[in-house]
């Protein structure tokens, strides 16, 4: 199991609960992720998110991660805004 940590800068992170976020993360995951675990905690500037997956390995963890949050942000008009950093 691998942990990633990415962020989702956005002009007004408080607009979304970090639960929300979560939850969108989450409708766009597929089996073949492997995601175990989702987290998101808002900051002043941004969303850090932490996901839990299995992976062969620490790249293709990060790139199965990244690879998620583009997905999410590309298909969630209430995400378009936001610019994935790390």
């Amino acid at each position: 199991m691998h942990l990633v940590t990415l962020a989702l800068v956005h002009p007004d992170p408080a607009e979304l609960e970090p639960s929300t976020v979560t939850e969108i993360l989450w409708s766009h995951t597929t089996p073949a992720d492997g995601v175990e675990h989702v987290r998101t905690r808002v900051r002043s500037d941004r969303y850090d998110i932490a996901v839990f997956l299995i992976a062969d390995g620490e790249e293709q963890a990060l790139a199965t991660a990244r690879d998620l949050c583009d997905r999410a942000v590309a298909a969630s008009p209430i995400l378009r805004s936001c610019r994935l950093t790390n």
